[in-house]
């Protein structure tokens, strides 16, 4: 039988071919290939060159490793996964109101309305420092006048600019990057770094706003991380101790509560880990989560705890996990849609922005860009308290 007539049935190669050369080169090295079997096996030989599975097949020894490290050094390597960073969740919008802002100046207007009469409290006394439960009764009739004027609201109204500050970042990457990126993830080196220098702005927009929040805050508590010598707690369980946190948590909200921009306490409590540690150490500071699941039931993973979130606390404080807040520092605020409660403003002028792409043909190499303009100003400090662990 003609070699090609013999292979060519089993042989895809001789199927794809129409060149006779070709397909006879095929057909002889299958041919060959089979002769230098069957005569490794006529000689008991066939077990040293092919293994398998099957301790039978050929009726040789069965398979047995014997491929050294040095034999697939030069195999492909495959690419399992990227592995990204985390990051830590933007939460400007959770904790102060964020409002659009046309240009890059900008007026925060404020009215304060006042006794514009004296009464228990001078002329010119706003009215929410104090209270004078007799300033708008009707002033007394006599027969010799019956029109007495009565006690006078005044008010002021001034207005604070909010400037728009910049933050800008630059990268670069060379085009054959951008090509192994694609090649192997599919996705974009330049997304990917527009993405992160999209996060790191708002990062630091963040932490700014969280220093400002707490150098501006009205209400400051310091509270030892020691019991004080000589105290009655020096002898008691820690524990005993450690539950005065919650005491100086108590006063700072009280001292948002009593102050002239408050007429209600925090709502949230923002604090660096370690801090927060010993609030979740106590068990009068009860976590729960969104569905008021108790702090045990909510740390098994119902919480999300990459996004800074640890739920609420005693059902009355959004709790916040700040990883790069000031260490030994608790902030407390009060957040809501209410104008009565706009406490911090952070005015959005240019959202983040694209610079756009430059390809160098010189360099092979990509310069991108992102940036940002936005204005910041707290306008209500008493919305604001902190403890500070000593």
């Amino acid at each position: 039988m003609d070699l090609v007539e013999k292979w060519g049935k089993v042989s895809a190669a001789i199927q794809r071919s129409d060149d006779p050369r070709k397909q006879r080169i095929v057909a002889s090295a299958l041919e060959a290939q089979e002769r230098y079997i069957n005569e490794s096996v006529r000689r008991g030989q066939i077990g040293g060159i092919y293994r398998s599975n099957d301790p039978h097949i050929w009726g040789r020894e069965p398979l047995g490793e014997n491929i050294v490290p040095g034999d697939i050094a030069t195999f492909t390597r495959q690419s399992l996964a990227m592995v990204d960073m985390v990051f830590e969740q933007i939460i400007i919008d959770e904790l102060v109101s964020v409002i659009a802002m046309d240009g890059p100046s900008a007026f925060v207007h404020h009215i304060a309305y006042k006794q514009g009469s004296a009464g228990l409290y001078a002329a010119g006394t706003d009215f929410n420092t104090g209270l004078d439960p007799d300033y708008s009764d009707c002033p007394a009739e006599t027969a010799e006048s019956s029109c007495t004027a009565a006690n006078e609201v005044d008010f002021g109204l001034t207005a604070t600019t909010v400037h728009a500050s910049c933050k800008r970042l630059t990268a670069k990457y060379t085009i054959a990057a951008e090509q192994d990126m694609s090649a192997s993830y599919q996705s974009s080196l330049g997304d990917e770094l527009r993405q992160f220098m999209a996060t790191e702005l708002r990062r630091e927009m963040q932490e700014e706003i969280i220093d400002q929040l707490i150098a501006n805050a009205t209400t400051t508590v310091s509270w030892s991380k020691a019991p004080p010598g000589g105290s009655v707690y020096v002898n008691l369980d820690p524990k005993v101790y450690q539950e005065t946190l919650y005491d100086a948590i108590l006063e700072a909200d009280n001292g948002i509560f009593k102050s002239v921009d408050g007429f209600r306490g925090a709502n949230w409590v923002c604090a660096d880990p370690d801090s927060l540690l010993f609030l979740e150490q106590l068990e009068s500071f009860s976590i729960t989560d969104n569905m008021a699941r108790s702090r045990e039931d909510a740390l098994r993973g119902d919480v999300d705890r990459y996004a800074n979130k640890f739920g609420t606390a005693n059902h009355r404080y959004d709790v916040w996990k700040m990883r790069f807040m000031p260490a030994d520092t608790i902030l407390l605020g009060t957040k809501s849609d209410n104008p009565q409660e706009i406490g911090h403003i952070h005015g959005v002028y240019v959202p983040v922005s694209d610079l756009g792409t430059f390809r160098d043909p010189r360099t092979a190499c990509v310069d991108i860009g992102v940036m940002t303009r936005y204005g910041n100003s707290t306008i209500r400090p008493g919305l604001f308290a902190t403890v500070t662990l000593t």
